[in-house]
């Protein structure tokens, strides 16, 4: 299991996990070798000691030096040493973009202090102290910081985590057409769970106003979420009746710990392919 598969294939419970990540399932279609639902156990199980290698080598993925200054690459919160400086990471990551990192401990002299602003971030602002705030300018990705650090100082960044519509390239036949839904680092899948009665999420077409409603919610099974709600259209095969709805997403490593229903990561989507990103 590739590293970036670990969320999504394991449960909100931690007690089964996918061998495959697939990006759609229907409820009547199923392959051989994929069951449609996590198992416990499956008879060829490579992936659980690969998680544990992950999970135990995690500190090499968070943060690194480079002669004086010390790079934070994964926001998560974690306390970090090096460089002469030793910080606290403090954040609600990935639901909300703000990440507050202190200076516990500092070696005298100017150091660089080196925080990433990922690529989806379009605008960003960072606050140093009580500073007002200011527009971030990466340094090859980065928030880079030099001056001499005092115990207490406290940078904190800003990241935008506005929904973001993403269309599919043309040249993928399966999803020709479709958009999927991004917020922060989250990929976002529709399940038929979420859905208004009496529409099914094979039925629903993502309509281009990019108005995406944002919506923390606790989840039976799931726990807590941010939800996305996008404006679309119900176009019923058979009688081509067409009624406007929300439809309703999940962040993609939820899904799968309710009903075990249909769910799509990539949608169709109503109107012109020009009126998304």
């Amino acid at each position: 299991m590739a590293p970036y598969g670990f969320g999504a294939a394991v449960s909100s419970d931690g007690h089964r996990f996918f061998y495959v990540n697939p990006l759609q399932r229907r409820e009547d279609h199923f392959e051989l070798d994929d069951p449609g639902r996590r198992h416990e156990w499956f008879t060829c199980s490579c992936c659980p000691p690969n998680i544990m290698r992950l999970i135990a080598s995690l500190d090499h993925y968070i943060a690194s030096t480079a002669d004086d200054t010390l790079y934070l690459h994964q926001l998560t919160g974690s306390r970090v040493s090096g460089a002469g400086l030793e910080v606290e990471v403090v954040t609600g990551y990935p639901w909300s973009g703000r990440v507050e990192v202190t200076v516990l401990d500092a070696a005298s002299g100017e150091r660089g202090l080196a925080v990433r602003v990922p690529g989806w971030s379009a605008v960003s602002g960072f606050r140093l102290n009580d500073d007002p705030e200011r527009p971030v300018a990466p340094v090859g990705g980065y928030l880079l910081l030099r001056r001499e650090w005092r115990p207490g100082d406290r940078v904190t960044v800003l990241l935008d985590m506005t929904p973001r519509l993403r269309r599919a390239d043309r040249r993928v036949d399966a999803v020709r057409g479709c958009v999927a839904v991004e917020r922060g680092p989250l990929v976002y899948c529709f399940e038929q769970a979420d859905q208004p009665a009496g529409t099914h999420v094979d039925d629903l077409l993502l309509t281009a106003d990019g108005s995406v409603a944002e919506v923390p919610v606790t989840l039976d099974g799931v726990g807590e979420t941010v939800q996305v709600r996008v404006p679309a259209r119900r176009v019923r095969p058979g009688d081509g009746a067409v009624a406007d709805v929300p439809a309703t997403g999940v962040p993609y490593f939820q899904w799968d710990n309710r009903d075990g229903g249909a769910m799509r990561v990539w949608m169709p989507a109503d109107g012109a392919d020009g009126a998304f990103g």
